[in-house]
């Protein structure tokens, strides 16, 4: 199984894009990643590959010199059969083009071709409010400890339209799992947020805690919420798996309803889905995770440029304490 996931919203830059594939052959060192015309990839510069769990040490990335020319990733190692992922950062078309299909090749260091996928579909491209700049950042990485977890997204513009703000962890179900991300929310108290601004629901109503593998953040619903421009970030436990995904990746997922529900994740290894029902969700943004013991940037931001001060300051509280979402 192979797709790709990043939050389709008309002129968004610095976005990421995950691409999660399973294979079954093995001998394939270099990757070829074709896309839509109209979307801008960057994978030269330093954060704007992922590398999550392509084998060997960090790949080497050529983005595309002319139209048709593929994403090339240079691995250090050879694929064997399993799962894996990686993101790149990508600049999205003002509309959806009219061949909005992604494709992947494997290559051996022979140049054979050993496998691959076409037809990948991509997002819709819609226009609606930009959001943008999804931050994930951590104070530990270790097997079986509890981490302070922050989240946000900067709003461009004040919007009306999202009600509820999700944060989904990668490859869990609601089943107990000692190998899956859960959170370790016991009160509303556990949870902070950091921008006073955000129009939170009143008391102990402003979180959904109800499933352990995503955090609701909620709009006031007493009338019609506004979020003002800005950066909103929140910090919440999150009891690290004892052993880690394959397909490491987090979403960020804004909605239109308070009762959006997060994507269905059946295979641990494999890429979460949109569930049946789901008109709620505005925009999912995908944020590549962390590996076992891996030490967090100074800022997990997908994009390029420099964070505003809100998110500078959400960060430096992690910082402190560690010594520191379209989906198909």
């Amino acid at each position: 199984r192979t797709s790709v996931a990043y939050a389709g919203l008309a002129n968004l830059r610095g976005a990421e894009l995950t691409v999660d594939f399973s294979t079954q052959t093995r001998g394939a060192s270099t990757l070829l990643l074709y896309i839509p015309t109209g979307y801008r990839v960057s994978c030269e510069a330093p954060g704007t590959l992922r590398q999550l769990n392509l084998p060997g040490t960090p790949p080497a990335c050529l983005e595309p010199r002319e139209t048709a020319a593929p994403v090339t990733i240079t691995l250090n190692d050879t694929v064997v059969p399993g799962s894996y992922a990686f993101g790149v950062t990508v600049d999205l078309p003002a509309k959806t083009p009219l061949d909005n299909e992604f494709h992947l090749v494997l290559v051996n260091p022979k140049g054979v071709i050993v496998d691959a996928r076409y037809g990948m579909p991509g997002e819709e491209i819609r226009d609606l409010p930009v959001a943008s700049r999804p931050v994930l950042s951590w104070t530990t990485a270790e097997p079986g400890a509890t981490a302070s977890v922050t989240f946000g997204i900067q709003f461009e513009e004040a919007t009306t339209a999202v009600r509820a703000i999700m944060l989904t962890f990668p490859r869990t179900t609601d089943s107990p799992d000692p190998t899956a991300f859960v959170h370790e929310i016991r009160s509303p108290v556990d949870v902070q947020n950091h921008n006073r601004d955000f129009p939170a629901a009143e008391s102990a109503k402003w979180i959904d805690t109800s499933q352990s593998r995503a955090l609701r953040i909620l709009c006031d619903d007493s009338g019609t919420p506004v979020i003002p421009p800005g950066y909103y970030s929140w910090t919440l436990p999150v009891r690290i798996p004892l052993e880690f995904p394959k397909n490491n990746v987090w979403y960020v997922v804004l909605c239109s309803a308070t009762s959006c529900r997060p994507p269905l994740c059946v295979d641990p290894d494999q890429a979460c889905h949109r569930p049946p029902d789901s008109s709620d969700i505005i925009a999912s943004y995908s944020v590549s995770g962390f590996n076992v013991s891996e030490l967090p940037d100074v800022f997990r931001i997908s994009g390029l440029g420099t964070a505003s001060p809100e998110a500078a300051t959400a960060a430096g509280s992690c910082a402190t304490a560690t010594g520191l979402v379209a989906l198909v």
